[in-house]
């Protein structure tokens, strides 16, 4: 493997948003995962801990970072009478508004530290992620993607 930072490491935000959550310490019986000014400090933390030491993992391979974040998808547009992602039932012991917060500010926080953050109405994080694959692909620059979405090992592609 060439380390001349040649790469782009391109992240499922949303994948990496849940993932962390749901390694934070259990709440106290009766209270909400994010449910307090603490909880959501921690959430920070632990995010940016985690995102640090993925990235010093390339650490002279990447020269890019994007963290790709999912909108309203087009399929539920295209498919009006279909049920998308209906099999998922909410999780009611979270509290989304301070989640949502939490998130936002993580985003603004990479931002500045210069990651590209990549969102687009209509699409969701793996649209964007093979987007960014394939335009990678035709600069001749290889990407290492960060996701749990096994539909994406359709992205894996070299060039000559």
């Amino acid at each position: 493997m060439r380390k001349n930072g040649r790469h782009t490491l391109v992240i499922d935000g949303n994948y990496f948003l849940f993932r962390t959550l749901h390694v934070l310490p259990k709440p106290a019986k009766g209270k909400d995962i994010l449910g307090t000014k603490k909880d959501m400090s921690v959430y920070i933390r632990k995010l940016s801990t985690d995102l640090s030491y993925q990235i010093r993992l390339f650490e002279g391979l990447i020269d890019n970072v994007v963290w790709t974040l999912d909108s309203r998808s087009w399929r539920k547009d295209f498919y009006p009478d279909a049920d998308y992602k209906g099999n998922r039932e909410p999780n009611n012991k979270i509290n989304w508004n301070n989640f949502s917060n939490v998130t936002e500010e993580f985003k603004q926080i990479l931002a500045r530290k210069g990651v590209i953050i990549s969102k687009v109405d209509g699409a969701e994080g793996d649209d964007l992620m093979y987007a960014w694959n394939t335009e990678c692909i035709s600069q001749e620059k290889s990407v290492i993607l960060f996701t749990g979405d096994r539909d994406l090992i359709q992205l894996v592609n070299y060039n000559q």
